[in-house]
């Protein structure tokens, strides 16, 4: 299903200029709060179906969500500094969890671990194979949610 709805709020980014973001690979990038509205916004999809995504409670959600994540990664850190993605989504964790989202963060969390096997996998080929079974896995997780 395709919307013209958009999945993210602007947030000034001028306000995390000094923010930095470590990647799993170890570079960095500047924080952008917008991708963990759209992460927020894509797992209330994913439980909820396509038609979540034009859905102002969704999107009001994902804008609280996002708010919550942010001041509780910056709470500690003034005038810069970095941070790991793996604690960004820690805190997306945390905020489904404590607003009462449980399905939701349940589907998170699988996502987080399919994508972390994927990473360890040791071959194109098993990667593949991997994928190709993830959506059967996925789809049964998910309807268990329900």
């Amino acid at each position: 299903m395709q919307t013209n709805a958009p999945l993210a709020v602007t947030f000034d980014a001028s306000d995390y200029s000094q923010q930095q973001v470590i990647r799993r690979n170890g570079k960095l990038t500047r924080f952008d709060p917008s991708k963990i509205q759209v992460a927020v916004t894509k797992a209330f999809l994913a439980v909820e179906g396509g038609h979540a995504s034009d859905s102002h409670r969704v999107r009001d959600i994902a804008e609280q969500l996002t708010a919550e994540v942010i001041d509780a990664l910056f709470r500690r850190l003034t005038g810069g500094g970095m941070i790991h993605i793996e604690d960004i989504q820690d805190q997306v964790e945390l905020a489904l969890m404590r607003n009462g989202h449980h399905k939701i963060a349940r589907a998170y969390v699988l996502y987080r671990e399919a994508h972390h096997q994927q990473r360890i996998l040791p071959t194109k080929v098993s990667r593949r194979a991997f994928i190709l079974r993830w959506p059967m896995a996925q789809n049964s997780c998910y309807g268990e949610l329900h």
